[in-house]
């Protein structure tokens, strides 16, 4: 049975696959840098809870140092904002581009290259659906290239993302969005926040892992 509403017929082969090489370099960068600043921000998180910590058990912090992490992390956060955005871009133009390939190259995929994206952005499905979808890109690509293997990290960068996610979402109803909460229950957002910030920079690089190989299986292949 199909997924994503889809009978999973092949497309035409009036085009040609493309190569995915392009996209990977710019989605691998965005990834990277994402990574990064994920792991910046969980650092400045634990320095902000170790600060109030601190505060609580009647020790002297520098006037300037809390505005500093405030700043620090603000910085950061919009900087991780964009950086969120522009994978969103790359991973759904990636993930569109190489199911529409296995399509053009013949192959009877369950999960369309629309739904392939689309589940991403339906509430509940989105739990699951885009794993489902990245896996049988994973899966084919590999098979039609002849690579044999398992694919356990498939498996953690999702439950990573979820879990991060989930963990980020809990953060933030702990303060509110306007940030205005008892002491203690900022010091358990930060600890929270850094736990999310660590998980999502390991999805990630988990998920740069799964593009990468698909790539390599795809563009392997004759024309």
């Amino acid at each position: 049975m199909a997924i994503g509403m889809d009978a999973g017929t092949a497309a035409p082969q009036s085009e040609a696959p493309r190569p995915l090489a392009g996209l990977f370099v710019v989605a691998r960068r965005v990834l990277i840098c994402f990574a990064i600043v994920s792991a910046a921000l969980a650092v400045v998180k634990i320095a902000g809870a170790l600060a109030l910590h601190h505060i609580m058990a009647g020790g002297f912090v520098p006037d300037g140092l809390l505005d500093g992490v405030d700043f620090v992390s603000l910085l950061l956060a919009v900087t991780y904002l964009a950086l969120f955005i522009a994978s969103i871009v790359m991973v759904c133009r990636f993930t569109f581009r190489a199911m529409k390939n296995l399509r053009l190259a013949g192959e009877q995929t369950d999960m369309s290259p629309g739904w392939a994206v689309g589940w991403y952005f339906i509430p509940i499905a989105s739990l699951f659906m885009p794993y489902l979808g990245m896996s049988e890109i994973w899966t084919r690509s590999r098979k039609r290239a002849g690579v044999q293997g398992r694919g356990a990290h498939l498996g953690w960068w999702w439950a990573t993302f979820v879990g991060g996610s989930i963990l980020g979402n809990i953060a933030t109803r702990l303060v509110g969005w306007t940030g205005d909460a008892e002491i203690g229950a900022i010091i358990a957002s930060f600890w929270i926040d850094a736990v999310t910030f660590t998980v999502l920079a390991v999805s990630a690089m988990l998920l740069k892992r799964v593009m990468a190989e698909v790539t390599t299986a795809q563009d392997a292949q004759p024309d």
